[in-house]
C-alpha cells in the first residue's frame, strides 16, 4: 500500500466523500506512491486546504478536490449540491477550487526550492457519489473529472492526468522524499489559521442560495 500522511483517516469524520477516495487510493496505488490528505498551505493571512495530493515517483503530482454526496452541474454552468431532496448552488465551483489550490501548491513548491516544483502536475475533481453522464463538458476536461463509475480506475485516471499535466520533469524518488520532509510540518493543523481553514472548508461544502429541482 502507498504511504499515507497522516497514516489513518480521521474518524469519526463527516467527509464521507474523502473517505471513499482514501479507501480507493489505498487499494489502487503502488507502494512507492505517497498520499497527503487535508494539506493546508498559507495563502496570505489565511490557509487553504487541499483535499489530497498524490505523488507518483517517476511521474508527478495530482491535486484532488473531492465533493461527496450528490453533485449536479447545471446548464447555467453552476454547480449544485444536494441538501435533502433539493439541489442548491454551491458556494464555490469545485473545478475552480482545484485549479486555484494547484497553483497555490506549485508556487509554494517553487518558493521552497523543491524538485517537485518542476515536476508534472495536474488537478482533478473527484465526485465519488455522483454520475456525471450527460454533463455538458464545454468548459472543463472530462479527463479531469472522476465520478462514481470511474472510482475503480481512480489511480489509473490520476496517472493519465499527471502525464498530460503541466511541468517538464518527472518527480524523482529523492524529490518525493524531499517533498515529504517539507510537507509533514505543514500538515500540522493546530493554531488559529487552521481553525479558520476548517470553518471555510465546512462552508464550502454547504450548498447555499435558491433551490432547484
Amino acid at each position: 500500500m502507498a504511504r499515507f500522511f497522516p497514516p489513518d483517516f480521521p474518524a469519526p469524520d463527516f467527509r464521507r466523500g474523502e473517505q471513499a477516495v482514501w479507501e480507493a487510493l489505498s487499494h489502487q496505488l503502488p507502494v512507492d506512491a505517497a498520499v497527503f490528505h487535508s494539506l493546508r498551505l498559507p495563502d496570505g493571512t489565511r490557509e487553504r486546504e487541499i483535499d489530497f495530493v498524490v505523488a507518483y515517483p517517476d511521474e508527478g503530482l495530482a491535486v484532488l478536490e473531492v465533493k461527496g454526496g450528490q453533485v449536479r452541474r447545471g446548464e447555467d454552468r453552476h454547480w449544485y449540491g444536494c441538501k435533502g431532496d433539493d439541489f442548491r448552488p454551491m458556494r464555490l465551483n469545485p473545478m475552480e477550487q482545484a485549479t486555484e489550490v494547484r497553483h497555490l501548491l506549485t508556487n509554494w513548491l517553487h518558493q521552497q526550492g523543491l524538485q517537485a516544483g518542476s515536476a508534472r502536475i495536474q488537478h482533478l475533481v473527484v465526485l465519488p457519489h455522483t454520475d456525471t453522464e450527460g454533463y455538458d463538458a464545454h468548459d472543463f476536461r472530462r479527463s479531469q473529472v472522476v465520478d462514481k463509475h470511474a472510482m475503480p480506475q481512480l489511480a489509473a485516471r490520476l496517472l493519465t492526468a499527471i502525464q498530460a499535466g503541466d511541468g517538464h520533469e518527472t518527480l524523482s524518488a529523492w524529490g518525493l522524499e524531499q517533498l515529504t520532509t517539507m510537507l509533514i510540518p505543514v500538515m500540522d493543523t493546530s493554531g488559529e489559521l487552521a481553525v479558520a481553514a476548517e470553518a471555510d472548508e465546512i462552508a464550502d461544502r454547504l450548498p447555499t442560495g435558491p433551490r432547484t429541482r
